[in-house]
């Protein structure tokens, strides 16, 4: 298949079209021209092989928009790693017939001080010595050429993460299986001005969406709901030095966090105003204050 129709079925865009301020972001998520793929986290580098192939697999990469880049396999699969501003990364395999490989062998390359292993939604979790969540993959997912679910799923195997694609119907070609990496929780974090005091605004990120649903944690929805409170909130902190100096910043963030598991309207942005008194049973009423409390 040609770069242009590969760049169709992963849903990318094949012109360049990447500001110079997202291409500084991608830094830390590398979609390399060598077959090895690198996460930077605040516990090391994460680095993960691309599934080696055959023989005449090819050594290097065709980009395909200014984010991705593809590798002709030579066993009628083809290999995409896109790199996203939020860090995160798209790994897909593209299967184009019955007779291709349906299994998918990804090495991994971890800190010292890293572990990682399958999760009960059937993810993968990178945590450090202190069982810290340092980064993840998203459940296993593929789909068939008219976008319907094909099943998959990973298995941990010694220092290599397997995924597992089922066949289908040969006029169901291609099927497209999607490991999505990620590590921050949250994009665009900037500080405003409300009612004369500052505000600290930020939007949940593809992974951190994924992680607030509980694909991202050990436990499913709750530990993705704490992973998003600790690990989340630890973002804010590094971005907002003073954001600690009033209470009620964090009483609304956790209440942000909250909401989804109460059900009410979720929106992917958060603004968390300083001027808003502190509420310290906030936690009884969020059906009615939906976090903006005066």
């Amino acid at each position: 298949m040609t770069p242009e129709q590969i760049a169709d079925l992963i849903g990318v865009d094949y012109r360049p079209q990447i500001h110079e301020e997202d291409r500084a972001s991608t830094r830390s998520a590398d979609a390399s021209d060598d077959r090895n793929v690198k996460l930077r986290t605040t516990a090391g580098d994460i680095e993960l092989s691309i599934p080696k192939g055959t023989q005449n697999a090819s050594k290097t990469a065709t980009g395909i928009g200014d984010r991705s880049v593809m590798f002709d396999q030579g066993d009628d699969t083809v290999a995409t790693v896109t790199a996203y501003p939020d860090e995160s990364m798209q790994m897909h395999s593209v299967i184009l017939s019955p007779t291709a490989p349906h299994e998918f062998r990804y090495d991994v390359s971890l800190p010292a001080e890293v572990s990682m292993s399958k999760n009960e939604d059937g993810g993968i979790d990178f945590v450090d010595s202190k069982q810290n969540f340092v980064a993840g993959i998203a459940p296993a997912w593929a789909r068939d050429a008219e976008g319907n679910r094909v099943s998959s799923e990973y298995d941990v195997v010694g220092d290599s993460i397997v995924q597992k694609v089922a066949t289908v119907s040969a006029d169901q070609y291609p099927v497209v299986a999607d490991p999505f990496l990620g590590k921050h929780l949250f994009n665009n974090l900037w500080q405003g001005e409300w009612n004369g005091d500052a505000t600290f605004n930020g939007t949940v990120s593809p992974w951190g969406a994924v992680v607030m649903t509980g694909g991202g944690g050990v436990g499913g929805y709750v530990a993705g709901q704490a992973i998003m409170r600790d690990a989340g909130w630890k973002e804010w902190e590094a971005a907002f030095p003073d954001i600690n100096s009033k209470a009620s910043v964090r009483q609304q963030y956790e209440c942000h966090i909250l909401a989804g598991t109460l059900g009410l309207p979720y929106t992917g942005e958060y603004n968390l105003e300083r001027a808003r008194p502190d509420k310290g049973d906030w936690a009884l009423t969020p059906h009615q204050h939906h976090c903006n409390w005066e």
